[in-house]
């Protein structure tokens, strides 16, 4: 951008709804959205998060950090600067799902797809079946699209879901240093560590137990690759699979685990927690088991963006092996190299390191 002004990309656009699950599978697909966009060198339209509304991308996170790996440009500045420029509206998507509908990628049926382009108010013109792998890592899938969609024919590719895997690919794990906190959240952040914990050490932690989370566990059991499940079992052996221990550990062995690190961490003292469950049940719980020599701290609030800010700088981790959410964790404190544990793994992982 030179002098206020933006000027057209002739290599093209791609933008995305980043449509799948909760934030922990949007930010995944965003990263291998990243890697798609600039394997086939186009500019990434950062489109918005999406909760029960659209959330800018530079509300929680730094636009001009993701340019360090690629061209980039949000959402908001490419309709503002080249809406008009944007006049055949096509929707690109693998083949539907719907039999009925062969020929069209029906971009905007149904939630959150419908409201996350009605806010943006962008309506689509036509459709473009998709046939090539999105896997672009290969040269040859790389040359396909070049090829099949020259910017000077299909200046924007407005895909319907992210051109991305899930469970993320391994080698898109470390591009997570491109995602960097806004200042509206890293204020919020430092200022509760700040004001709230006094800077003192504390052991971030993550706990899945909510009820959608006991039924995911119980269909993932006895398998290996199961959400997030490689990011502590891929050194393992291949027999090992996801069981409760590292799904949904019980809370007497999840207190265990804590006291363990503590024995052996003397001078942190603070425990930070960030869970999909009551609050105050958890708190009580913790309160009991540790007694008051330890302080505990978590945030009851509607912005989890904050508590993965808070688990990403705690002195000590110990996350959920198999959740998306933890995964955001581990990936930003190994890029900031710092140490990350799991649930059923804890005395195996910290007892070298610590």
């Amino acid at each position: 951008m030179e002098g206020g002004s933006r000027v057209w990309d002739d290599n093209g656009y791609l933008v995305f709804c980043p449509c799948m699950g909760r934030f922990g599978n949007q930010a995944a697909h965003y990263l291998g959205a990243m890697a798609f966009a600039k394997d086939i060198n186009r500019t990434l339209v950062l489109p918005p998060w999406r909760t029960y509304r659209n959330v800018p991308f530079e509300e929680w996170f730094r636009p001009e950090a993701v340019t360090l790996y690629h061209r980039a440009i949000t959402m908001a500045e490419f309709m503002t600067h080249f809406g008009d420029k944007w006049t055949e509206r096509i929707g690109y998507c693998y083949k539907p799902y719907n039999p009925d509908a062969a020929k069209d990628c029906q971009m905007k049926n149904g939630n959150p797809f419908g409201p996350f382009w009605n806010e943006l108010g962008v309506n689509f013109t036509k459709s473009e079946i998709i046939t090539l792998s999105y896997d672009t890592s290969h040269p040859q899938i790389k040359q396909q699209w070049l090829e099949r969609y020259p910017s000077s024919e299909h200046p924007v590719i407005a895909m319907k879901g992210a051109p991305a895997s899930f469970p993320m690919k391994k080698h898109h794990r470390r591009l997570q240093r491109y995602l960097v906190w806004s200042e509206y959240i890293a204020s919020r952040g430092n200022e509760f560590i700040n004001n709230t914990m006094k800077n003192s050490k504390y052991i971030g932690i993550h706990l899945r137990m909510g009820s959608d989370w006991q039924i995911a566990c119980s269909r993932g059991k006895g398998v290996r690759s199961f959400f997030e499940s490689l990011q502590c079992l891929e050194e393992e052996p291949e027999e090992v699979t996801v069981d409760d221990s590292i799904c949904i550990p019980k809370m007497e062995d999840i207190i265990a685990d804590i006291k363990y690190v503590l024995s052996i961490t003397t001078d942190v003292k603070s425990i930070y927690i960030a869970t999909d469950v009551q609050h105050s049940n958890i708190l009580k719980d913790f309160n009991t088991q540790l007694g008051q020599g330890v302080k505990i701290y978590s945030l009851n609030q509607d912005l989890p963006q904050l508590d993965l800010y808070l688990l990403g700088r705690s002195d000590y981790f110990i996350g959920n092996c198999v959740s998306s959410f933890t995964a955001f964790v581990k990936r930003e404190r190994d890029v900031a190299g710092l140490h990350s544990s799991f649930w059923g793994r804890i005395r195996t992982q910290l007892k070298d390191e610590l």
